[in-house]
């Protein structure tokens, strides 16, 4: 297991993707590709609004054996995103402004999700 602490700020998303890069450097594209859509998404959401104006962090844990497993963890506001309706609009277009659009991204891209909320923190865990 691969484990790192991250600064939730959206500064650090790109870090974060050259991280869980380097740590997938031996999986096929596919699975490569859709984990950075998956992880960039809860990231950039995590940094984006489980903090208020003191921030906080994010703790994530790699895990490869048959498929790729990601846990983010952090301390912020509860948030289960899979308790929210995901969904792809009909007019979607780059200048809408749509809520749901990353949980349909999260959940069509990955096979194996979890949620829990313990002892004050988020712990949303991904398998690819």
């Amino acid at each position: 297991m691969i484990v790192r602490n991250f600064a939730a700020d959206i500064k650090n998303a790109a870090s974060v993707v050259d991280f869980i890069c380097g740590c997938l450097a031996d999986c096929h594209i596919s699975v490569k590709n859709k984990t950075l859509i998956a992880a960039d998404e809860i990231f950039s959401n995590i940094a984006r609004h489980a903090y208020d104006a003191g921030g906080g962090n994010v703790l994530i844990e790699i895990d490869i054996r048959d498929k790729v497993f990601i846990t983010f963890t952090d301390s912020g506001a509860p948030f289960n995103p899979l308790a929210y309706p995901h969904h792809m609009p009909d007019d979607f277009s780059a200048d809408s402004d749509i809520d749901g659009l990353g949980i349909f991204l999260l959940k069509n891209v990955t096979c194996d999700t979890g949620y829990n909320y313990t002892d004050g923190k988020n712990v949303l865990s991904i398998g690819i």
